[in-house]
């Protein structure tokens, strides 16, 4: 056998390309690559090709028609930009990350051994429309928040809310994930499968998102002993579990649903999923339920080979994971945390006191201290505060507890918008702004009117002045034969005084006192 025979001989392949293009021609064609294709502004080829073959036409102006370049076809700048590594065409037009994402070969990702060990989250606008119970009127497309086990890609956990994503959303879906799913039976009879996820988290491996940043939830792994891994930026294959399993979610059930929006325009086409919304939130989570127990968990996965159930009970036969922390204690640290002055009046926080004798004891024989607050978002009536000296929270309740009890942030947040509204609408409110208009107006005419100090005295002389002088002119002097002078100070100065006592002084800005007289030396 002759091993020459096993030589491809991949050149020999095809029609091999022309090598006795003009050089003018290849260098107007690599120009035209380089300022027209290989830019950011992404240019097709068919505008590279009638860059190029304008640019002979100028050129061959200047040229002799037995020399004149042939325009070039969409083969020929096919064949120039197949010279080009695909890597460095993606870079210029699409930038190193795009061109990154679109070569590099992605593996399987991190193993796990054990459930609970990798637990992936992420949050997306579900592609349904849900209506109002009461009113029937469509409401929106709610947001769903889910974490998902990597070792048996079996979802542990899940929140729906129609408000975006934020802290409390994950925190809700994180304690839903750790504690027993006991309420199935009672809240949804109908659905005859169980679903035994729950327990203590290892890891939690989610995206840069602002409601994973958030200081409650780092405090509230920090104090249940769970990791936080936060991923590269723009790098969603690294928690590829959770992006499969959202875009699963849409397509495999919820694209099926009344009311679908399907995930573009060109799928929805003519379907009007307004006219068609039929679900309201609470039927849109017992349908969730359902398909994740029964639909989802006991569908075969090639990824683990086996059902998402199946694996999950397999894992807890050989490695179970550790036991959450009791229900209170858990509410306790993924409550929201906020830091609060405690003074002689309690705590305030969200418009509402809080009071307790534990508190008292934390604040001692200060006028305040700052203590850190936990509360539920879904429950009000009750705080826990943290005791800073023995490392414990102790509880504080509402001082207003027919109110808050059971009330929910969001709640009080309507409520407290509602009263301020209703206020402002009432004729008492403009009345006071009057009233508080009136005596600003009030004041600074006082302050107008108003004679300093330093002014008074020379106001007083110069109105005495004024009085003794029109006196003088008004009255008749009448010459006296014998007049009689006072001899002393003391004399003149009692007749001032007896004059002025008798004179009508009301116009002038004037005091009357008595006048002390001073004794004669002689």
């Amino acid at each position: 056998m002759d091993i020459r025979a096993l030589i491809d001989k991949w050149e020999l392949r095809g029609q091999r390309p022309r090598a006795d293009y003009p050089e003018a021609l290849r260098e107007l064609i690599n120009n035209g690559i380089e300022k027209v294709y290989l830019t950011e502004q992404r240019e097709s080829k068919v505008a590279l090709r009638d860059w190029i073959n304008a640019r002979i036409k100028k050129a061959n102006l200047a040229r002799p028609p037995e020399e004149a370049l042939p325009d070039v076809s969409m083969r020929l700048v096919n064949r120039f930009l197949d010279q080009y590594e695909r890597y460095y065409v993606l870079k210029r037009r699409y930038g190193a990350r795009i061109a990154a994402q679109q070569l590099t070969m992605f593996g399987k990702g991190p193993e796990c051994t054990r459930p609970l060990q990798r637990v992936e989250v992420d949050n997306t606008p579900l592609d349904v429309l849900v209506i109002d119970e009461a009113t029937r009127l469509v409401l929106g497309r709610p947001w769903i928040t889910a974490m998902i086990d990597r070792y048996s890609r079996m979802v542990v956990g899940f929140y729906v809310s129609f408000r975006k994503p934020s802290v409390q959303s994950v925190l809700r879906c994180f304690r839903h994930a750790m504690l027993p799913k006991t309420y199935m039976r009672e809240k949804y009879p109908e659905i005859k499968g169980d679903w035994p996820c729950f327990g203590l988290i290892e890891l939690i491996v989610c995206d840069n998102g602002l409601e994973f940043h958030a200081k409650d939830l780092e405090a509230a792994c920090a104090d249940i002993g769970t990791h936080l891994l936060y991923c590269q930026p723009r790098t969603p294959h690294l928690k590829g579990v959770i992006e499969r399993f959202l875009k699963t979610l849409n397509y495999n059930f919820l694209h099926f649903v009344p009311g679908t929006t399907y995930s573009t325009y060109a799928k929805r086409l003519n379907y009007d999923s307004v006219a068609k919304a039929a679900l309201t939130l609470g039927e849109l989570q017992q349908m969730l339920h359902k398909w994740i127990v029964e639909v989802y968990g006991a569908t075969y996965h090639r990824g683990i080979n086996a059902a998402p159930l199946q694996r999950w009970s397999e894992g807890m036969e050989s490695d179970p994971p550790e036991i959450a922390p009791d229900p209170q204690r858990l509410k306790v640290y993924l409550g929201q945390v906020e830091t609060r002055q405690l003074d002689r009046n309690g705590v305030q926080l969200n418009n509402l006191q809080y009071t307790s004798v534990a508190l008292q004891r934390i604040r001692g024989d200060k006028d305040s201290v700052e203590v850190t607050v936990r509360f539920d978002p879904d429950d009000l009536g009750v705080v826990h505060v943290l005791d800073p000296e023995r490392k414990e929270y102790v509880v504080a309740s509402c001082t207003t507890p027919d109110v808050a009890n059971g009330l929910t942030i969001e709640q009080n947040t309507l409520i407290t918008r509602k009263a301020k509204a209703d206020y402002a609408a009432l004729p008492l409110h403009d009345a006071k702004l009057a009233a508080k208009m009136e005596l600003r107006e009030f004041g600074e005419s006082l302050m107008q009117t108003r004679i300093s100090p330093k002014s008074r005295g020379k106001k007083q002389r110069s109105a005495v002045k004024e009085a003794l002088r029109q006196h003088a002119e008004a009255s008749p002097t009448i010459a006296d034969p014998n007049p009689t002078l006072p001899s002393t100070e003391t004399s003149f100065a009692d007749f001032t005084a007896s004059w002025l006592a008798n004179q009508e002084l009301s116009n002038y800005d004037v005091e009357c006192r008595p006048m002390q007289t001073r004794e004669s030396k002689e």
